[in-house]
C-alpha cells in the first residue's frame, strides 16, 4: 500500500474530476491524504480519502463568475497572480503539516505548482492533473488573445521569478 498526498485548487472543476480517482486509489489499498478547503471534506472523503483542510488560505475561486465575464489577457494574469499567491501561502503550511509522514507520491493539480515543488523537496514522484470542460467553439472563440509582449510586462512574470528565485535559494527546487 502507497500512501498518496493529493493536493488540489479549492474549485468544482478541479475537485470533482479527481474524485473517481481517488476512489479507485482507495479500493486497490492506497492511502491517499487529500488536501483541499472545507467545502470539499464530505466529497473528498465520501470518495475515502482523508481530508486534510489548507487552513485559513483564500479560496480564489470563489469569484470566478466575474472573470469569464471580463476575459481579457489583463484579467487572466492577475487571476495567474492569485494562484501563484495561493501556492505562496500554501507550502510552507503543508510542508509543515506533513513533514512526519513519507509519501510515496503525490498527485496535484497542474494550477497547483506546490504539488510539483513539494514532490521536488521531498525527493518523490508526483503526477499531474489537468482538468478540462468539453467547450464549444463559440466560447472559444471568445477567449482572449494572449500576446508574448503583453505577458513579459505583465507583474505576473516578475513575481514568477522572485518565487522561482526564493525556491531555488531556500531549497534548491
Amino acid at each position: 500500500m502507497s500512501k498518496v498526498l493529493f493536493l488540489n485548487i479549492p474549485g468544482n472543476g478541479h475537485v470533482n474530476p479527481t474524485l473517481g480517482l481517488v476512489d479507485g486509489l482507495v479500493k486497490q489499498g492506497e492511502e491517499v491524504t487529500y488536501y483541499c478547503t472545507e467545502e470539499f471534506r464530505e466529497r473528498i472523503e465520501n470518495a475515502g480519502a482523508t481530508f486534510k483542510n489548507y487552513g485559513e488560505i483564500p479560496n480564489i475561486l470563489k469569484d470566478k463568475g466575474k472573470m469569464s465575464a471580463n476575459r481579457n489577457t489583463d484579467n487572466m494574469l492577475n487571476h495567474i497572480i492569485e494562484v501563484l499567491d495561493l501556492g505562496e501561502n500554501c507550502l510552507e503550511y503543508i510542508l509543515d503539516q506533513i513533514k512526519d509522514i513519507k509519501f510515496d507520491y503525490i498527485f496535484h493539480s497542474s494550477m497547483f505548482a506546490d504539488g510539483n515543488i513539494i514532490s521536488q523537496i521531498l525527493k518523490i514522484p508526483s503526477i499531474s492533473s489537468f482538468e478540462v470542460f468539453a467547450t464549444s467553439k463559440e466560447r472559444i472563440n471568445g477567449l482572449p488573445f494572449i500576446n508574448e509582449e503583453k505577458i513579459k510586462n505583465h507583474p505576473v512574470t516578475e513575481k514568477y521569478r522572485k518565487m522561482a528565485n526564493s525556491l531555488t535559494g531556500t531549497y534548491n527546487v
